[in-house]
């Protein structure tokens, strides 16, 4: 209900610009202003087996499992490199400009570190810096679940298998479009293409069938002009504050509906995040600093402070 929200306030929220307070600071621990974020589509994928739970003994080599037949579909999305196989995945993508550019060399190169404290050996996509990686659509598996495992394992088969993708958009990217290129692919993949669960006459119609839906709520990407008067002044305002070590970066990994406001208001939008980079987003424990709350209040007065000038700030 976001839109709704700033539609019916309108003249209650205007603004020259919108800061929103998300994220963590960069890996470093410098302070960053962000001048974008992805977007976001959530999907869920089913595929099917038999219409009841079949014992493994009696039916295997028979029944078709639909753990493994979602397991060949998922991983026929991505390549070893890390590139969605995804016809069209990365088309119509708004390149970075030079202003941008210059922002991502001047980031420093922190990943050897990073990869060591996740217990990784490389990235996904090899070759490819993680502030290049943003700043390409990507696709993810939030979850996988097939009947049971561990403990709590049978022998059956299993009556479906589900599955749900996490599809972070750029700039260039529409919700809908890398809907309809996901939905393609699993056609090009054999696959008789639904958006609810079967009838009992499509399953004897088609051999592999898969329900594909698209969760509300998904949300296109945005990323505001580096060089716009307004984010000059609260740059200057963070320089104050930070000196040099201030980093400018025009998108960041996660994701806001920040789309909606400046579509609604007219009004651009700004991040400064505030948490600390290893507070658990998401997972178990998650966590903030006291002392990234405190640095958070500094930053935000500095701003309020020295942004004044050109405009107001919501």
């Amino acid at each position: 209900h976001l839109g709704e929200i700033l539609d019916l306030h309108r003249d209650l929220l205007s603004a020259d610009a919108w800061l929103i307070a998300d994220g963590p600071v960069h890996l470093s621990g410098r302070r960053q202003l962000v001048f974008g974020v992805r977007g976001d589509a959530n999907v869920d994928i089913t595929v099917y087996g038999p219409r009841r739970p079949l014992h493994s003994g009696h039916y295997g080599n028979f029944a078709a499992n639909p753990g493994l037949r979602l397991a060949r579909l998922l991983a026929s999305m991505k390549d070893e490199d890390g590139r969605a196989q995804i016809a069209g995945w990365y088309d119509g993508v708004e390149p970075l400009g030079p202003l941008e550019r210059a922002a991502l060399a001047a980031a420093p190169d922190d990943e050897a570190a990073l990869l060591r404290d996740l217990g990784l050996t490389e990235s996904e996509m090899r070759g490819v810096s993680l502030a290049e990686a943003i700043n390409l659509p990507s696709l993810n598996i939030n979850g996988i679940r097939s009947a049971d495992v561990g403990t709590q394992a049978r022998n059956v088969i299993p009556v479906d298998a589900r599955a749900t993708l996490d599809l972070r958009l750029v700039k260039g990217n529409t919700v809908e479009g890398q809907f309809r290129r996901l939905v393609a692919h699993v056609e090009g993949q054999g696959y008789h293409v639904l958006d609810r669960a079967p009838t009992d006459a499509e399953r004897t119609q088609h051999s592999k069938i898969a329900t594909l839906v698209l969760q509300p709520g998904g949300y296109a990407a945005s990323r505001t002009p580096m060089d716009l008067p307004i984010a000059r002044d609260i740059v200057a305002a963070l320089h104050a504050l930070a000196g040099d070590s201030l980093l400018l970066t025009p998108t960041m990994g996660g994701s806001l509906p920040l789309v909606v406001i400046t579509d609604t208001t007219g009004a651009p939008t700004l991040v400064i995040p505030l948490a600390n980079p290893d507070n658990n987003q998401h997972a178990e424990n998650e966590n903030l600093r006291v002392g990234h709350l405190w640095d958070g209040i500094a930053t935000m007065a500095a701003v309020s402070e020295g942004a004044v000038p050109t405009g107001d700030i919501a």
